[in-house]
């Protein structure tokens, strides 16, 4: 047996490598035999510029030619010749530089040069983050690194930040246990301790309860965000001078970054709120409380004093319409410019400072009274002024005939008068009622159906009027001034819908109860679906992902049977392809048509892709990702209906005849 394998070994054919020679430039010509065709003029120049920074690292693969034996055609590496021959046209390099070359004269050139090309394996993320790292290390600056590989410096700072992750991250990450997202959110700290603890926390969970989203909720729900109000109210400027640390996320697009002393915070806003404080005691309030909060439970243990009037002057009149004049010019300008958008933001301003001046009281009030200061839900000063303590109430003069102040004492002939009962016994008494009345409705299926439907309509169809005790909304919806969307056919049947099932309803929202009663079951049905459909918002914005509501939109679209292909939406250049990378481009085509289809693709201009992509998915029932409905738990038949679409998507444009 063992001579049998060395046998075996022995009849193994011997491989023979071909051997690396210098040949000069100006003998190399590029071969009819390399395969690849299409070049992009900018990758040659930037390749050009790497091997000017660091040398040729690859030989080429060439032959003698038949004619001159002095002449060699390179058949594998024609986009190295090319970034050579571009160096010696700029004079960067001489003619006779001797280029490595492999002489290889046997073989199929073609088979050579595909092979260079598809052999080929791209280098793992976590390799190329692993490099930069080292590179920093051995010296080179983040710019130098940026500069040397093409890069911006945020993107080496983004790779840096992958590369210092845990250990443990990283294993993971190799082993394909982790995606790129994934570890992108684990890198919103660099504390690996913390990192390695929410890891293991979220081990035995469900997929779903780990996703990018999960996993930067967790790291960092100790530290506050850079949008909190409290950090619009100080300024991010203040917490870090004052020493306190920003961890940013690389990752974010806005990278504002969260505050990790929420103590430091804290303490800075409650420095500027008694700042403030201090303001307003000194103008001749009695008293002023400051907090981040003021519920308006305490708002409303407390009488309200009655402010005067604050009059514009004259010229404070004139002003206001002037104001008010130019900003109606300006907001009639359908495409303003940056200028004339600042210059609206500013009137608006100035405007509101003119319309909603400091509340007026009398210094004699003030004397008794006070105000509550915190801080708005867009981090600005909130002042609710001219409130009175239930001690000072009595020092509140009334008018003849009103009712008596909390606090105040009673005359002799109002003893014997029924007071009003006091607000915390009402609110506790109110809890008891809405909580029985929480269990009956619970139990009654047509009164919560109406119920639903009574406070959908009246928020869905009138501004004004009564309003429903169900804390239920139909204004969710969204609003986009997206091109086109105002005319498509599915904008106009809803508007026309909507219409049609307004005219159900009476002119006012106090008779909308009776009347919901007396409509036919299709009726109420209907009504109740479009103040639904008015409710939904899957829109995904820069500041709000809406990860789970999208996930809830997929299952109402596989539920309708709703499919995007058949309202005839199809990829354009204007509709999609000039707005996305090259690279999405091509994965595109590859998706609709196979990856076969996209090999000579790789080398096109951007205008020219995009016409051929045009072409090439016309037809096809393409859908980026982000319209498509996601996997369906309960699989319906596709409606298709009758939808017409604007001009911009058209199924192709002008470009692609």
């Amino acid at each position: 047996m063992g001579r049998s394998k060395s046998a075996a070994k022995s009849k193994m054919p011997q491989v023979t490598l071909h051997h690396v020679t210098s040949i000069p430039l100006n003998q190399l010509v590029l071969s009819a035999a390399n395969v690849r065709k299409l070049y992009e003029e900018k990758a040659i120049a930037d390749l050009a510029e790497d091997i000017a920074r660091r040398g040729l690292l690859q030989s080429l693969v060439s032959r003698p030619t038949e004619v001159d034996a002095d002449v060699y055609e390179v058949h594998a590496g024609g986009r190295r010749l090319r970034a050579l021959q571009l160096l010696l046209k700029q004079k960067r390099i001489a003619a006779d530089a001797p280029i490595p070359c492999t002489i290889k004269a046997d073989g199929i050139a073609e088979d050579d040069s595909l092979s260079e090309n598809v052999m080929r394996e791209a280098l793992h993320p976590l390799d190329e983050f692993r490099a930069f790292k080292a590179m920093l290390d051995k010296g080179m600056s983040e710019t130098d690194i940026a500069a040397a590989h093409r890069v911006t410096p945020t993107v080496v700072k983004q790779r840096l930040r992958l590369a210092n992750a845990s250990p443990a991250l990283l294993e993971a990450y190799a082993d394909e246990e982790l995606t790129l997202e994934q570890l992108m959110a684990y890198c919103v700290t660099e504390d690996h301790a913390r990192q390695d603890q929410v890891f293991a926390a979220l081990a035995d969970k469900p997929d779903w309860q780990k996703d990018a989203h999960d996993i930067r909720r967790l790291l960092t729900e100790k530290m506050v965000h850079a949008r909190d109000r409290r950090v619009r109210f100080i300024g991010l400027e203040t917490y870090e001078q004052a020493g306190g640390f920003v961890q940013r996320d690389l990752f974010d697009e806005d990278n504002e970054g969260y505050l990790q002393d929420a103590e430091l915070l804290n303490r800075l806003v409650m420095d500027k709120l008694n700042a403030e404080r201090d303001r307003l005691l000194a103008k001749g309030w009695k008293w002023v409380e400051a907090a981040v909060d003021v519920p308006y439970s305490e708002l409303s243990k407390h009488r309200r004093l009655v402010e005067a009037t604050a009059v514009l002057s004259d010229e404070e009149e004139d002003r206001l319409d002037a104001l008010r004049n130019e900003l109606f010019d300006l907001e009639d300008i359908e495409e303003p410019t940056e200028e004339q958008q600042a210059r609206a933001n500013t009137l608006e301003a100035e405007i509101d400072a003119l319309e909603n001046r400091e509340p007026v009281y009398s210094p004699e009030d003030m004397a008794k009274g006070g105000a509550f200061l915190s801080i708005g839900h867009d981090g600005s000063v909130d002042i609710a002024y001219g409130y009175l303590k239930p001690e000072d109430v009595a020092l509140q003069p009334r008018e003849p005939g009103a009712e008596p102040l909390t606090g105040a004492e009673p005359s002799d002939d109002e003893e014997t008068k029924l007071k009003p009962l006091p607000d915390s016994l009402l609110q506790d008494l109110t809890a008891y009622r809405t909580q029985a009345l929480r269990t009956a409705l619970g139990r009654d299926f047509t009164v919560a159906f109406m119920a639903a439907l009574h406070a959908l309509c009246i928020e869905h169809f009138f501004h004004f009027g009564s309003k429903s005790c169900l804390q239920i909304s139909a204004r969710g919806g969204f609003h986009a001034n997206v091109e086109g969307l105002e005319a498509w056919k599915p904008t106009k049947d809803y508007e026309a819908r909507d219409s049609e099932l307004r005219a159900l309803l009476p002119e006012d929202a106090e008779d909308v109860w009776a009347a919901l009663w007396k409509l036919t079951d299709n009726d109420r049905e209907a009504l109740f679906a479009q103040c639904v459909a008015g409710s939904l918002n899957a829109v995904r914005e820069k500041h709000n992902m809406r990860t789970a509501e999208i996930a809830n939109s997929n299952d109402i679209a596989n539920a309708l049977g709703f499919n995007m292909v058949a309202t005839g939406w199809q990829a354009t250049g204007k509709t999609y392809l000039d707005r996305v990378s090259k690279a999405h481009i091509v994965a595109a085509v590859g998706e609709a048509k196979g990856d076969d289809t996209t090999q000579y693709l790789n080398g096109m201009k951007k205008e020219g892709l995009v016409r051929e992509a045009e072409r090439l998915l016309a037809g096809s029932g393409w859908l980026p990702e982000v319209l498509r409905n996601g996997e369906a738990t309960a699989p319906n038949e596709a409606r298709e209906p009758d939808t017409e679409l604007p001009a911009f998507l058209a199924q192709t444009s002008e470009a692609a005849l």
